[in-house]
């Protein structure tokens, strides 16, 4: 078991390093979705191995989830994948959106959740803790106004 555990806390589970749209940075609209996602390559298994000798446990982490809580007083809310990259004229369908309702700066605060097991060379194994690598970030959310003018 104690093996198990320092392979555990030897995974390379990353910060997630979280993509939006528009762009962070840039600022968003009020009432349009804002795209929220990581690379898919942040999504992969990882794994890690602790040794003595000829005994071994090997821990592998899996991420399932993504938390994010825009920062805008609404709950925060899960995808259970790494989100869909933003693409002129796509559907929202599996994307990961939120639609800021006010104007402001909100920071947004996005978790990544990874589930792991562990197995040994005596073919024992089990479940590991939950773990959670979180990062946050500003987003500005500003309206839109728009003004009608007459065909001359």
């Amino acid at each position: 078991m104690e093996l198990s555990r320092r392979a555990n806390a030897q995974l390379p589970v990353p910060v997630p390093i979280v993509k939006t749209a528009p762009p962070r940075g840039k600022r968003m609209l009020v009432r349009m979705p804002a795209w929220f996602w990581l690379d898919e390559s942040q999504w992969d298994a990882r794994s890690a191995r602790a040794q003595v000798g000829s005994v071994w446990a090997e821990a592998t982490a899996s991420a399932f989830e993504l938390v994010i809580d825009p920062g805008d007083g609404s709950a925060p809310f899960t995808c259970d994948a790494p989100g869909t990259p933003y693409a002129e004229g796509a559907d929202e369908g599996d994307a990961c959106t939120h639609t800021f309702k006010r104007s402001g700066t909100y920071t947004v605060r996005v978790t990544a959740n990874w589930g792991a097991d562990w197995e040994g060379s005596d073919g024992n194994g089990g479940t590991l803790p939950t773990m959670g690598r979180s990062t946050s970030f500003p987003i500005r959310v500003v309206e839109a106004r728009s003004e009608l003018i007459a065909n001359p």
